[in-house]
């Protein structure tokens, strides 16, 4: 009805309030429903990492993570895919929780690798890719720069199932998908001690 306030809108019969719409503050994006940090932890614009060395098995990776020949900045962005910090599970879980956010759940990384993933978000994420595109920056994975392990900035860290593994995603397709990684109908859980990005996450 025309006679409803601008904060209200009709439902057949009386002027009601209108639900409140969902906003993230400017370092965050909207993802169906959840709000998630623009910015890998450790990185210019992403949540601090500073004295994750105290907590009991963190560990977070700066400088050369991606390989060298095999990183670049798309077209139109403005977070370069070479040497963003990437972290283990144990740091990013502490790194989010400390600003009370958390990591992405199960059904949040589904999301993503759903309904609300495409070109136009991840021009807004960006996530990078281990494969070139103009669709999202470059990071291939660096093999031994991370403890032993893997470097991989186009994964992102999940919530965990347990003490030793946790949900991932991934982009894929140059950039214009992300996979969550299932094994049948099931969860596909990672090594927590392997070095990810952290982008953490809030309803």
């Amino acid at each position: 009805s025309s006679s409803c306030g601008s904060n209200q809108t009709y439902d057949g019969c009386h002027c009601v309030a209108k639900p409140e719409e969902k906003r993230c503050d400017s370092d965050a994006v909207l993802v169906g429903g959840f709000c998630m940090k623009k910015r890998n932890a450790g990185d210019l614009g992403g949540p601090s990492i500073s004295g994750i060395s105290s907590v009991d098995k963190a560990q977070c990776f700066t400088g050369t993570t991606t390989d060298t020949t095999r990183c670049n900045t798309a077209p139109g962005m403005d977070y370069s895919g070479c040497n963003r910090t990437v972290c283990n599970w144990y740091a990013a879980n502490a790194i989010c929780k400390s600003i009370g956010w958390s990591l992405p759940t199960d059904n949040q990384l589904r999301s993503l690798g759903g309904t609300y993933y495409t070109v136009a978000l991840n021009k807004q994420l960006q996530f990078c890719d281990s494969s070139s595109s103009s669709n999202a920056s470059q990071c291939g994975y660096h093999p031994n720069n991370c403890n032993g392990s893997w470097c991989q900035p186009d994964y992102i860290w999940g919530s965990s199932r347990n003490d030793l593994e946790a949900y991932i995603g991934s982009t894929y397709s140059q950039g214009t998908r992300f996979m969550y990684y299932l094994s049948g109908n099931n969860p596909s859980l990672t090594k927590a001690t392997n070095a990810y990005s952290v982008r953490c996450v809030k309803e």
